[in-house]
């Protein structure tokens, strides 16, 4: 925050303040002195208004950025995920020192078995169907 910007603000506090909490005068009021006390609340929504609306804008600003940058970095994280997997797909699985290596898996050999398969008495759809 700049210092006139802190500086405007300390004054608009230190006014309101000092409207909000003085004593009650127990004395004529002149016609012209309601005019200038409404002058001054009007002059304190309308510079309220004015920072309220300097610091909207720069909201929207830094928010466009932050999303021009996320584009950016998505369009980045995409290259570098497919740079990943290709290089991942280079790289072959690791085989257990104890599997057998055959052509096929008709060559797998049986380890254990747990129980028999069960068949069922109806006759299984294709995945298809």
């Amino acid at each position: 925050m700049k210092k006139s910007e802190r500086l405007f603000l300390i004054l608009m506090l230190v006014l309101s303040l000092n409207i909000a909490f003085t004593a009650h005068a127990f004395a004529y009021v002149d016609p012209s002195v309601t005019t200038y006390a409404i002058q001054a609340i009007v002059g304190v929504v309308v510079a309220v208004g004015a920072v309220a609306a300097i610091w909207w804008r720069k909201a929207k600003k830094k928010v466009a950025e932050f999303a021009s940058r996320m584009e950016d970095l998505a369009a980045r994280e995409k290259e570098v995920e497919a740079d990943l997997k290709k290089n991942m797909m280079i790289i072959p699985n690791i085989i257990e020192p104890s599997v057998p290596i055959g052509k096929d898996d008709s060559e797998n050999v049986e380890i254990e078995r747990f129980g028999e398969p069960a068949v069922p008495e109806f006759e299984i759809p294709y995945h298809t169907d």
